[in-house]
């Protein structure tokens, strides 16, 4: 997924959803991180822009979903998430 925010240097946790949106550069990391964690955890999607949701089912090609994104969320207003680096001042 491409949308760096919160956590710039890794990916954003998506409150309520269950998913977590990663840059495409981080995403053997965050693997990483999740095999030693123990965490189950599935790359399921890419966000490109085109507005539309599709899923792409590997095990035989198909594309049992591919839905109009406005459909899905109706007239929601878009969301724009803006990155930044959270750096605590540590007391020695």
């Amino acid at each position: 997924m491409t949308i760096p925010c919160q956590y710039s240097n890794l990916g954003c946790r998506v409150p309520g959803t269950g998913c977590t949106l990663l840059h495409p550069v981080r995403t053997d990391e965050f693997l990483a991180f999740c095999k030693r964690e123990k965490v189950p955890c599935a790359i399921i999607g890419a966000i490109t822009g085109e507005g539309y949701i599709v899923i792409h089912d590997a095990t035989d090609g198909t594309i049992p979903v591919n839905l109009e994104l406005s459909r899905v969320l109706g007239a929601m207003p878009r969301k724009d998430v803006q990155p930044y680096t959270n750096s605590p001042v540590l007391e020695r």
